[in-house]
């Protein structure tokens, strides 16, 4: 009986054996037979800082072999030296499957390397999240560094505050986020040339309709927010806002109006709140106008217009506009400290006492059209408490008389529906905005403007190219 036992034992070990020995060849054959793909991204580091980096899934996939079967755990991220880099890929899209909106993030300091291989075995990558985050009491979303260096706080409206940086307590900027939105909804504009009644709404006075929303769970690169909305009182209107916190200052705030239907718009586009606002020595300072209608009105730049106002400064032989954000140069008509003018690559309110700044970076700003109908139609920039970047299709009756009062002929209509300036958006229009955010820290305001030169430069989209 116990030899038989023997014998049984050996049998199990035996077989036991073969089945690891299988395991082992079968895993070491597929890791050998993995087929891999790299694709080189081309990250500028102008500071020598991280920079934040978002791909879409989809660059990647359009540049692989129609036949290459890639699981997407195997991706890996490296830098120069070939060390492995954190990374995510966030839903974007919140489908709860890999798609091509989907975005892989990481931060890096120069060239780095997507690699990903068929191999079926691999595992997906694992690293620590950078920051916590918890639901408070009234729905919001408390989001903090691991280091509790930088806070900021999710309203039940899926809006983002920014409460603290560095470690210091104050209100940074409110509502990232936001949109403000104004037209005819009911409008008739094709089918009787009516336009009908007018209403203006933002995200809160609607409110939109939230359809989804989520803070994404992982963050060892960044903490994300996804927010899908839709408009009742402008039924064609949807819009997509993703902001994306990084531990280095930086938040990308992705917003995408689609139209789903006809819309007379007057009013459309992106607007923050309380940059800065604790700061009462806070100045507003940003690169020079391209176009500002003001200037125009009177046959001159930007830049010698508030240069006769005290408000100009000199960086390295470059002029930049300066003023303090709460009592800003009168403008010549309206509230606006300015309004009717072009995009810039960025904007910042500076605090020289707390030696703290918040900017607005725009990575492509948009080119100034050469009509004058054709600058007010584009995309521009206002500063009236908030800051907005909007299509904006008011149009004052100022713009003609200051022309015509310094000796400049114009024709313009500035009657709504005499000058037809409703932004007629058709079914399948898509109207998007990538701003950026950065909260920084520096010693003085030409240290300030020095950093947003260089960190502008380096923010933005970056090309994917395969490795032969």
């Amino acid at each position: 009986m116990a030899k038989r036992e023997e014998k049984l034992t050996s049998r199990k070990h035996a077989v036991l054996l073969l089945t690891v020995l299988a395991l082992f060849l079968g895993a070491g054959a597929a890791t050998v037979s993995a087929d891999e793909r790299s694709f080189t991204v081309n990250v500028v580091s102008n500071s020598g800082k991280p920079v934040p980096v978002a791909v879409p899934v989809g660059e990647v996939r359009d540049q692989l072999d129609k036949d290459f079967f890639v699981n997407w755990d195997s991706l890996r991220v490296l830098d120069q030296a070939g060390n492995e880099i954190p990374f995510q890929i966030d839903d974007i899209d919140l489908s709860g499957e890999l798609s091509r909106v989907d975005e892989i993030a990481f931060l890096a300091t120069g060239p780095v390397t997507i690699r990903v291989t068929d191999d079926e075995w691999a595992d997906p990558a694992q690293y620590p999240d950078q920051f916590t985050i918890e639901t408070g009491p009234n729905r919001e979303v408390n989001i903090t560094t691991t280091d509790g260096k930088l806070a900021a706080t999710v309203t039940p409206f899926g809006l983002v505050n920014v409460t603290r940086f560095a470690g210091v307590e104050q209100t940074y900027v409110k509502d990232l986020g936001m949109v403000r939105y104004a037209g005819f909804p009911g409008s008739r504009y094709w089918s009787g040339g009516s336009l009908g009644p007018h209403e203006e709404r933002t995200t809160l006075e609607e409110p939109l309709r939230i359809v989804k929303g989520a803070v994404l769970k992982k963050s060892p690169v960044r903490a994300t927010v996804v927010q899908q909305y839709a408009s009742d009182v402008f039924p064609g209107l949807r819009v997509n806002v993703v902001v994306a916190i990084y531990p280095t200052g930086d938040i990308r705030v992705h917003t995408t109006a689609l139209v789903k239907a006809y819309t007379d718009f007057t009013k459309l586009g992106t607007i923050v709140n309380a940059v800065m606002a604790d700061a009462k020595d806070a100045r507003h300072v940003l690169a020079p106008f391209r176009w500002l209608d003001f200037a125009e009105e009177e046959g001159r730049s930007s830049v010698d217009y508030y240069r006769e106002k005290g408000a100009v400064v000199e960086v390295d032989g470059k002029p930049f506009i300066a003023f303090a954000d709460a009592r800003g140069p009168q403008p010549p008509f309206w509230g606006a400290s300015y309004i009717f003018a072009s995009v810039e690559k960025w904007r910042t309110n500076y605090s020289a006492q707390s030696g703290m700044g918040v900017a607005e970076i725009v990575v492509n700003p948009p080119p100034v059209a050469e009509d004058l109908a054709g600058k007010i139609k584009g995309l521009g920039w206002q500063l009236e408490s908030e800051w907005r970047t909007i299509y904006f299709r008011w149009v004052a009756t100022e713009i003609v008389q200051r022309r015509l009062d310094h000796g400049i002929q114009v024709k313009l209509e500035p009657d709504m529906a005499k000058g037809d300036w409703p932004l007629h958006a058709e079914p399948g229009e898509v109207f998007e905005w990538d701003n950026w955010y950065n909260l920084y820290q520096a010693q003085d305001l030409e240290s300030a403007i020095r950093w947003l030169e260089k960190h502008s430069a380096e923010l933005g989209p970056v090309t994917v190219v395969p490795v032969k």
